[in-house]
């Protein structure tokens, strides 16, 4: 809980350059069509490469862990190093065919771009694919560097590439929209510097090799298959889910993007800080064929993940209006692109739950090397998705398909608490439900009487400033709340807090 808290702190200054860069954009160029072809260009490389990054950072560490325990850290690091080629290659070669069809690459994720936004976007697009490999790389490195603990370096390297990408937004307004796509490349490219001196202190060396037949390659590989089913299929969802956006009217790709970073946010901060401390551990105990611990692991990080989550998601859907002023709320971006976004992020809000579940009992799976059932899993998952973004997007509009997005990561929450229980039996989770349940009442309260102190304070002080008040105050109330129940998560974060002050 202790590392998790302190990866949180990290992550949350980390997630507000996140934010920094797009709350520049929309600044300058609102939900225009500059915005549009670079949120587009900035999704096409990532997801082509999402597949490979999630499939082999997944794959890699438990299959690490095994010839760590089998055979010495010496032959794991050779196993990483062949790894390393192998991906890099992989990812060059995928690039490379990605810049040479460009043009059919965005029409298929944006089939509304047309005329000087469909030219910037494939701009965009050819600049932003040619740092793929590098990517691809410190992938494997990322994982390498949480097995040996620096967790750290993990989660702060994407201030470098917000700051550059920040840097690029400012200077292409004045020299134009070219600069913004070649300083966003250089910053996916010198992000990764810094992992250099940890890879060194770790005790890592790298030395060419490769070798495709390696049976740790293969079973690597294995494991990668099932899960890039997967992300293919998810690839499809959000295919189709540009392509309503982009043909529901103009800015919608914007605000989808807004609003999802900031539903990024939420996740990476609490969701993606406990994964980080726990996968490692669920591996080696999965390693050690310790099922008991495994499921230990499993309920306290749910029940950590929820003790934050509930309360995020309840503030969010009270305040997701003054939370888009605040943050997008000048320049050329509007009220009525405030309105859009904030209804949008409304609707992502209500699937954080969700998230945070399926991805959290999807690395217990993943450490017993099952990939199959997080992958089945997904595939329902998206099949209801693509259905309800057809049906919800005629009705409501871009708010549809953040609906459809937050009832298919719900779904798919409850389906994976199912599979859990068929291939672990029935868990004892009696304590951690009562934890919840005070945690939903905590956060109630906390919702009412925050949305009345931000009431009165907007009568003597500005939206913005009212919001930051309530939020500190909120964070307070919710903690307070947390003890006087004797919530374990807020009594354990207190006794961390104590313990720092003396």
């Amino acid at each position: 809980m202790k590392l998790s808290v302190f990866l949180m702190i990290i992550t949350i200054f980390t997630k507000i350059f996140g934010l920094g860069r797009w709350m520049l954009l929309s600044y300058f160029y609102g939900t225009g069509p500059v915005a549009d072809a670079f949120l587009i260009a900035f999704f096409i490389p990532s997801l082509m490469l999402s597949g490979i990054t999630l499939g082999i950072g997944t794959g890699f560490i438990p299959v690490y862990n095994e010839i760590r325990l089998k055979a010495g850290s010496e032959k794991a690091d050779d196993f990483t190093n062949n790894l390393v080629n192998i991906v890099g290659i992989a990812a060059f070669l995928v690039s490379i065919v990605g810049v040479i069809f460009t043009e059919p690459l965005v029409k298929l994720f944006a089939s509304g771009f047309e005329g000087i936004v469909l030219e910037e976007a494939i701009f965009f697009t050819k600049t932003l694919l040619m740092t793929m490999m590098f990517s691809a790389i410190a992938g494997v490195y990322k994982g390498l560097l949480q097995i040996k603990s620096y967790f750290v370096i993990t989660v702060s390297h994407t201030i470098i590439l917000n700051l550059t990408i920040m840097f690029s937004i400012y200077l292409s307004s004045i020299y134009g929209y070219k600069i913004l796509g070649v300083g966003a490349a250089v910053g996916m490219v010198i992000q990764y510097l810094i992992f250099l001196p940890a890879l060194k202190a770790s005790g890592y060396k790298y030395n060419f090799s490769f070798n495709v037949k390696d049976k740790y390659i293969k079973k690597v590989i294995l494991m990668t298959l099932p899960i890039l089913a997967g992300v293919l299929v998810n690839e499809i969802n959000l295919v189709i889910d540009r392509n309503i956006a982009s043909s529901i009217s103009e800015g919608a790709i914007s605000a989808l993007n807004y609003s999802s970073d900031i539903q990024d946010f939420v996740t990476g901060v609490i969701i993606v800080s406990i994964i980080t401390v726990t996968f490692p551990k669920m591996s080696e105990l999965a390693a050690k064929k310790d099922m008991a611990n495994l499921t230990k692991v499993m309920g306290d990080s749910i029940s950590n993940m929820l003790f934050l989550v509930i309360p995020a998601t309840i503030g969010i859907m009270v305040f997701s209006k003054p939370i888009i002023r605040l943050l997008f709320g000048r320049g050329v971006f509007d009220e009525a692109a405030v309105l859009m976004t904030a209804k949008t992020l409304f609707y992502y809000s209500i699937g954080f739950i969700g998230i945070g579940i399926r991805e959290l009992i999807s690395r217990v799976f993943y450490s017993v090397n099952n990939t199959k059932t997080p992958v089945y899993n997904s595939i329902i998952m998206v099949f209801i998705n693509i259905v309800l973004n057809i049906i919800l997007s005629k009705t409501m509009g871009i708010s549809g398909l953040a609906l459809a997005t937050s009832i298919a990561n719900t779904i798919g929450a409850v389906l994976m608490h199912i599979s859990l229980r068929k291939h672990f039996g029935k868990l004892d989770l009696k304590d951690k439900w009562t934890s919840i349940g005070k945690s939903v009442i905590a956060s109630i309260i906390m919702a009412v009487i925050s949305l009345n102190l931000f009431n009165v304070l907007t009568t003597g002080l500005s939206s913005n400033m009212s919001l930051l008040i309530t939020i500190f105050a909120a964070i307070a109330i919710y903690m307070l709340l947390g003890m006087l129940l004797k919530i374990e998560d807020a009594l354990t974060f207190k006794k961390f807090i104590l313990s720092k002050i003396k």
